[in-house]
């Protein structure tokens, strides 16, 4: 039996105009004007305001698996996977946060406190508020959240609309591979112990011109000051390139 599992650790980008007003194709500008009369005309104090956004779903993956998108507390949208296995949920959740990883360079930073994936009983909506949404998680598995914790769902890291056809075919090009997942998901532990994940323009902007600044001396420094998260990092990264190429160990 499939079950619903919500990331809180990602909000989506609210501009996604189709979706919010019901179209299954990008509107035109003449379709976009009448709403935007309507919604004048509507409103008395003249203030612009949204129709409520509706709950879509934003990639199928099985017959019993997909990712939705679901929005609560007025315009707040997240990711909700639904998943036939708590391990299928977190390999699905590994690889949007790996994508996330490699398109912002930003890591998500885990918190010892707060689960990555939380466990909900129902699917949230745009009348919920985020009390509602603590309240419909599994309290067998988090029974001690409460308002502390829901900060989470509300000042997380954002997804952009431009990205959702990447982020589609990287989804599709992971969840049927085991050895790239898990390849994926330890190149990302690398990253979270490293604490940065520099992109090809800082090596050709920044670091070609600090190896010239910079002596010896100062590298060996740095190495000694974080010896341990340098090569706890290194073979992070090594295991990642083992599961890629589907061995146990590279020569």
């Amino acid at each position: 039996m499939s079950k619903y599992y919500l990331i809180p650790g990602l909000i989506l980008e609210i501009s996604n105009f189709s979706k919010i007003h019901g179209f299954d194709k990008k509107p035109t500008i003449e379709e976009k004007v009448k709403i935007y009369e309507k919604i004048f005309e509507k409103n008395t104090h003249n203030k612009f305001t949204f129709p409520p956004p509706k709950n879509y779903t934003f990639l199928k993956l099985s017959k019993t698996e997909e990712i939705k998108v679901v929005y609560f507390d007025c315009y707040t949208g997240n990711f909700l996977i639904k998943a036939d296995s708590r391990e299928s949920a977190y390999n699905i959740m590994n690889i949007i946060f790996g994508f996330h990883l490699l398109y912002s360079h930003v890591c998500i930073e885990p918190d010892i406190s707060i689960y990555r994936l939380w466990e909900i009983n129902k699917i949230p909506n745009y009348s919920w508020t985020v009390e509602d949404v603590i309240n419909a998680l599994d309290k067998r598995i988090h029974s001690w959240y409460d308002e502390e914790e829901s900060f989470k769902l509300t000042s997380s890291f954002d997804i952009f609309e431009s990205t959702f056809d990447e982020l589609k075919l990287f989804i599709k090009c992971f969840y049927n591979d085991d050895d790239s997942r898990e390849a994926l998901e330890h190149l990302m532990q690398s990253a979270q112990v490293f604490g940065y994940f520099p992109n090809s323009n800082y090596y050709r902007s920044h670091y070609s011109h600090d190896v010239k600044l910079n002596n010896k001396l100062v590298y060996i420094k740095k190495y000694l000051e974080d010896k341990i998260t340098y090569e706890t990092a290194f073979l992070a990264a090594f295991k990642g390139i083992e599961r890629f190429f589907r061995v146990t160990q590279v020569f």
